[in-house]
């Protein structure tokens, strides 16, 4: 009997023959039982087996006779990795742990996981790839709809493209696209309206952002991704949870990046999902084999932990997410902001209470523009699993957010009891179902401690960059062990913008906004009057105000 083991440089290739039948047939059993992740091919007729040790293992002691290049993978435990050699002057500026997961998508043909830990900078890395590859465009990036700017502003400052180059799909239906772009981006929930002309336009690369979205493989919008990204030749899919509850719930990613080795849902689901038949049907809320699907999908996905990659990481790390705002309420804001401005023509010389209530009503009306983002974004995040910390300014804002997450969160502001407030900071720190705080940033700002979460979003911005520092250094103390994600959460093309601006001159908004010089000595309302008349924005300026043409 004919038994033989080959090495392609990245699956094995099994064939036996034997004109002994029932010999034949044994050794078919013992292939089709205990070769994990086997699967004939009926063109090259042979068995595909990933390179795992339990399969080595197994053909070794089936008495396989192995080739050189087969046999190369017994002398060690592990599948050998090629060096990977990339244009590094192109990914300067990254961790060198990003570097990694860039040479880890290269090696791999920009095909794989990334399941790094949330804000590790997931982002960059499937940037990076995209500029290591003039090829790999048109990009299609879908992302949940909180950080679809977030998407195009790393664009911009990574890939070196204009914003021209760049596209974001709303919910308006369009049937057709005015312009070609290298860079789209779309959220999943309206995924399904586009799909149609998605299917038209002959992407490169597919980034799926928070890829856990389409875990539900009956959901149409998991349908409508698995359509478009299969004919697509790289597919890059980014999340820190890609299992949230079941392993029933990665086959569909699994599908998509290793089809040889994951091609049939329903073996998957028998083998590593807990079978159970409950006499109407079958359920898989379960794991079984946990080691076994580990060490099959370990060459498809790279994954680290911040405890991992502290020695790379600064102690904080700044970005600014600019979100999606309400059309109508954006309305509201653009009738006040027009009325700001004739206020100040009229009161240009006027200083005072006056003055700042008309801003303080301009920055209200910006939180209710972004309003539904902010509390997206913040369940989003919280569906990670990760406790975070959230800081406003104004009553409403901290009421919107506690009834949102009721039960789920504590909270701190000027009327909070004193014997109250180290109660609340202990059910935070200690209570593992807590995992939001809202604190107010005056009272909950400064002198506390809040170092079981590593995360902390601003809602509002404040006049100074003091209030932002002590407010973030709430999670950043002493005996903390992690690189803490601070976040500013913007509306878009609203007084926000303008206050960053001022807050930081001329620094890239993106990475760090935080200068170190104390805001307290510059005259902001002069400043922004100034800046009212002459009508600029340095983010945002009137020939781009439309991110999405038609």
């Amino acid at each position: 009997m004919i038994k033989m083991v080959d090495y392609d440089g990245s699956v094995l290739l099994v064939q036996f023959r034997s004109d002994d039948r029932k010999a034949f047939y044994s050794v078919l059993e013992l292939v089709k039982v205990n070769l994990v992740g086997r699967m004939w091919n009926m063109e090259r007729k042979v068995w595909v087996v990933p390179v795992t040790r339990s399969n080595l293992r197994y053909l070794q002691d089936f008495g396989f006779d192995f080739t050189p290049a087969a046999a190369k993978l017994l002398e060690s435990k592990e599948e050998e990795k090629k060096e990977v050699v990339i244009d590094e002057t192109k990914i300067e500026g990254l961790f060198s742990f990003q570097k990694e997961g860039v040479r880890f998508l290269e090696g791999r043909s920009g095909v794989g996981i990334i399941a790094d830990e949330m804000g590790l900078g997931k982002t960059i890395q499937a940037i990076g790839y995209l500029n290591l590859h003039e090829d790999s465009f048109p990009a299609l990036i879908v992302c949940p709809a909180t950080v679809k700017f977030v998407w195009i502003e790393e664009a911009l400052k990574w890939l070196g493209i204009k914003k021209t180059d760049t596209y974001i799909f709303s919910s308006r239906k369009a049937h057709s696209l005015k312009k070609e772009r290298k860079f789209y981006v779309i959220n999943y929930d309206i995924l399904k309206d586009w799909e149609e002309i998605l299917m038209e336009i002959p992407f490169q690369t597919i980034i799926g952002d928070e890829i856990q979205y389409v875990s539900n493989s009956k959901a149409l919008r998991t349908k409508s991704f698995v359509h478009i990204a299969k004919p697509v030749p790289h597919k890059v899919f980014l999340s820190g949870t890609p299992i949230k509850n079941y392993p029933s719930e990665f086959f569909t990613v699994l599908n998509l990046v290793a089809p040889s080795l994951f091609p049939n849902q329903w073996s998957y689901l028998h083998r590593y999902c807990d079978p159970k038949y409950n006499g109407f049907g079958w359920t898989f809320k379960g794991a079984t084999n946990q080691d076994e699907l580990r060490e099959i999908v370990a060459p498809v996905m790279i994954r680290r932990e911040k405890v991992n990659v502290l020695k790379d990481l600064p102690e904080k790390l700044k970005s600014l997410v600019r979100l999606e705002c309400d059309a109508v309420e954006m309305e509201a804001y653009r009738d006040a902001s027009e009325k700001f401005k004739e206020w100040v023509k009229e009161n240009i010389a006027k200083r005072g209470i006056q003055a700042q209530n008309q801003v303080e009503r301009l920055k209200q009306l910006a939180y209710l523009a972004k309003r539904n983002s902010v509390l997206r974004w913040i369940r989003d995040f919280l569906s990670t699993g990760q406790k975070l910390v959230v800081f406003g300014i104004h009553i409403n804002v901290l009421d919107d957010v506690e009834r949102e997450f009721e039960g789920h969160c504590v909270r701190i502001d000027g009327s909070t009891p004193a014997e109250e407030r180290q109660k609340r900071i202990n059910k935070f720190q200690h209570d593992p179902s807590t995992k939001l705080f809202i604190g107010q940033m005056v009272a909950a700002g400064v002198g506390i401690t809040l170092t079981s979460a590593s995360s902390v979003a601003f809602l509002e911005l404040p006049w100074t960059n003091a209030d932002l520092d002590q407010a973030g250094d709430r999670c950043h103390r002493i005996g903390q062990t992690q690189c803490v994600n601070i976040y500013y959460l913007i509306a878009d093309d609203t007084i926000e913008n303008k206050i960053i601006k001022l807050l930081d001159k001329k620094k890239e908004v993106l990475t760090k906004i935080i200068d170190g010089r104390d805001a307290k000595d510059e005259d902001f309302l002069g400043t922004l009057f100034e800046d009212c008349l002459k009508d600029e924005d340095e983010i945002i300026n009137e020939g781009e105000r439309d991110r999405c043409e038609y």
